[in-house]
């Protein structure tokens, strides 16, 4: 093979790793930037008496927001919540219940990204 073709080709290989480990690395850094939601998941159905004021629920795929023992949700946000991480999703499903309105608000601006 000539010199020149193992050139090409040694620049190619180099260039493709290249971009690799800088996509690598952005990934890296976008993800560990997000702080995962850490909030406790209260199934029990008595969430009014131990002090909770909201619960954020996925409702038809879209992440929805109730005051606690209400049907009717008070804000619907419009993401889906398919595209979230599946912890995220999981979490969603089943509740989150929050005590006041700086938690409500925490958690809807990491949903609102």
């Amino acid at each position: 093979m000539p010199a020149k073709s193992k050139k090409y080709i040694w620049a190619y290989i180099t260039s493709t790793m290249f971009i690799i480990m800088v996509g690598c690395i952005l990934f890296s850094l976008i993800n560990a930037t997000r702080e995962p939601v850490q909030i406790e998941v209260e199934k029990n159905q008595s969430a009014v008496n131990k002090g909770y004021k909201y619960l954020v629920k996925d409702v038809g795929g879209k992440i929805n927001v109730f005051e606690t023992g209400k049907n009717q949700p008070i804000d619907i946000l419009d993401k889906p919540t398919n595209i979230l991480p599946e912890y995220d999703q999981k979490l969603l499903k089943e509740g989150i219940y929050l005590e006041d309105i700086e938690q409500l608000d925490r958690l809807l601006e990491d949903y609102d990204d």
